[in-house]
């Protein structure tokens, strides 16, 4: 039985070459953490996080990973139970006296359930490399093909309407199906018709990402 050893963060961001908007903020980097957990007979998962900020979750990897330090690599359920239910009342939770850590605040749900989720993820990659299958067929499903799109269009303050078309057109080139735009920025009519003639002339699909616009 592989048993849980360390787990390892690393947080990775890279400056972006442009300040990108959404329709809600502005975007100044491009960052991940990738979480690694080793087992005790070597073999290492990982796991991928896109959440902020990013040392609040770091520090919430790094508690939860003394906690699962000795468990089951391979039972990520049983992991996750013993994790999730730290976000929970439970008996004997109350000032920790089951032994584990008090209910975890809600105001740090959103950090605390991205770190859950990283380490799930590592787990699951430890399970399929124990297994010597890829996840998807630990899951029950069947290789085929998929559909994908590729989302762009985020907003350049005073950028032309060219600057999306070419955006992407690339993608088209890249051979996605489909592109989806931005548009809760403006109106759907002046920015997602403008941003869509990068696909036009193609046979590709066009979806849109109004962001929860609303008519004012």
């Amino acid at each position: 039985m592989s048993k849980i050893a360390e787990v390892k963060i690393h947080p990775v961001s890279i400056p972006l070459a442009q300040t990108l908007w959404t329709a809600h903020e502005e975007l100044k980097d491009s960052s991940v953490i990738v979480v690694e957990v080793r087992t005790d007979d070597g073999i290492a998962g990982y796991g991928q996080i896109h959440g902020s900020p990013q040392k609040a979750i770091c520090e919430w990897i790094a508690r939860f990973g003394e906690l699962i330090r000795g468990m089951d690599a391979t039972a990520s359920v049983a992991v996750w139970e013993k994790l999730f239910a730290l976000t929970s009342p439970r008996p004997g939770g109350i000032g920790g006296r089951d032994g584990l850590p008090p209910p975890l605040p809600r105001g740090a749900r959103p950090q605390v359930m991205a770190a859950i989720g990283g380490i799930d993820i590592a787990l699951w990659d430890i399970r399929g490399k124990s297994a010597g299958l890829p996840v998807y067929r630990l899951l029950g499903a069947e290789k085929r093909p998929i559909f994908t799109y590729a989302t762009g269009g985020y907003y350049r303050l005073g950028a032309p309407d060219r600057v999306y078309a070419e955006e992407l057109a690339g993608f088209v080139a890249a051979g996605f199906r489909a592109v989806k735009l931005k548009t809760g920025g403006g109106t759907v009519a002046d920015r997602g018709a403008a941003r869509a003639r990068g696909a036009r002339g193609h046979r590709r699909g066009r979806l849109a990402d109004a962001r929860h616009e609303r008519p004012l």
